[in-house]
């Protein structure tokens, strides 16, 4: 079995929320070790679920990154985003993401009603 076991999957949104969203994806790390990888910058504001085996639950948002960041894709690990656009996710946060180029802010677990289910 190969030990670089990440899957990704990614689904444009229901056209009524094109002009919202730029879409939907999915990675699913289960691979036993980190594994090195490079984020592109994509000019989107992502939200993201994340859950790791010790069931390690966050959700976050992520700004406009500028340049390419380093970050190991963490082992048996799933990740749950959505892509919107800049100026869409403004509005439906109701706050400005200038102080985010390049940083997450992680949210209270029960953000918009998420909750992570044993």
């Amino acid at each position: 079995m190969s030990k670089y076991q990440i899957s990704y999957l990614s689904k444009r949104p229901l056209a009524r929320l094109n002009p919202l969203i730029e879409s939907i994806w999915m990675v699913t790390n289960d691979a036993e070790q980190s594994i090195d990888g490079i984020i592109l910058p994509d000019g989107k504001i992502d939200l993201f679920l994340f859950l790791d085996e010790q069931d390690h639950f966050e959700i976050f948002i992520s700004g406009i990154c500028d340049e390419p960041i380093r970050k190991p894709a963490f082992p048996k690990s799933r990740m749950f985003a959505v892509s919107f656009y800049p100026t869409a996710a403004e509005y439906l946060f109701k706050q400005s993401f200038a102080d985010l180029r390049n940083k997450r802010h992680v949210f209270e677990t029960h953000f918009i009603g998420f909750a992570k289910r044993i």
